[in-house]
């Protein structure tokens, strides 16, 4: 299993917690659930998915919830950069950019 650095532990905390927060528990179990089977084959926990694989998790992450799952992905980025204090000179705003926003926020 690959351990997170803390800054890292607590970007992926938190961006669960702001998913568990916008679709309540249930969806965000099946929803969590489904990604680490259907798209990590469940070798890796969606913690882990997020900052080490990004753009799979977003992959997964829009593939399941469509269109409307950019705009969902990017609101919570927002919350957690400003929860967190984290670099606001870097935006998630499209399907894509993702993986280079986990990079640079984690880093931060």
């Amino acid at each position: 299993m690959i351990r997170l650095e803390p800054q890292q532990d607590a970007i992926a905390d938190e961006m669960l917690a702001n998913l568990k927060e916008i679709f309540g528990w249930s969806f965000y179990d099946l929803l969590t659930k489904k990604i680490v089977h259907d798209y990590l084959y469940d070798k890796v926990d969606i913690r882990t998915a997020i900052i080490e694989y990004p753009s799979v998790f977003e992959r997964a992450f829009i593939g399941l919830i469509g269109p409307l799952g950019e705009k969902f992905l990017a609101n919570v980025c927002e919350n957690v950069q400003h929860d967190l204090g984290l670099d606001n000179s870097v935006r998630y705003s499209r399907g894509g950019d993702f993986a280079k926003y986990i990079a640079v926020v984690s880093r931060a």
